[in-house]
C-alpha cells in the first residue's frame, strides 16, 4: 500500500507499534541533525560492531550496529522518499566509506533505531 508518510499515521509505525508510549521512528530531518552535528567513529561495543555518532555540541553519542558480518546498514526514518519508486523511504545509511541520507525500497530490510522524547 502506498503511504505518503507515516509521521501522520503512527498504526504504520514500527517503533510506535512494538514499544508505545512516545517512542517512534525518527523523521529525516532528525537524521540531518545527526549529519550535520556529529562526528562518526566505528567502534565496538563488546561485542557488537557499529558506529558512534558523536556530538560536537556535548561529546554525547548515539550508537549504531550493523548487521552481523557486515560493514554497512540502514535505518528506517518515518519520511516517504521522493523517487521513482512509490514505496520508499529515506534512511540513514552507514558504511565504512561514508555516512549519509539515502532511500530504500519499503521491502528492503533496514534497521529501527527508536527516538523518543
Amino acid at each position: 500500500k502506498e503511504i505518503a508518510s507515516i509521521k501522520a499515521n503512527s498504526k504504520y509505525d514500527v517503533a510506535k507499534s512494538l514499544w508505545g508510549g512516545t517512542w517512534r521512528l525518527p523523521t529525516k530531518a532528525e537524521v540531518q541533525e545527526l549529519l550535520d552535528n556529529c562526528t562518526w567513529e566505528w567502534t565496538q561495543l563488546g561485542r557488537i560492531y557499529g558506529c558512534k555518532a558523536i556530538s560536537k555540541i556535548n561529546g554525547n553519542y548515539i550508537f549504531f550496529p550493523v548487521k552481523n558480518g557486515e560493514y554497512s546498514s540502514s535505518f528506517w526514518t518515518a519520511d516517504s522518499a521522493e523517487s521513482r519508486y512509490n514505496d520508499s523511504a529515506y534512511s540513514l545509511m552507514i558504511t565504512k566509506d561514508f555516512v549519509k541520507i539515502g532511500y530504500e525500497e519499503r521491502h528492503e530490510e533496514c534497521l529501527v533505531h527508536p527516538v523518543t522524547k
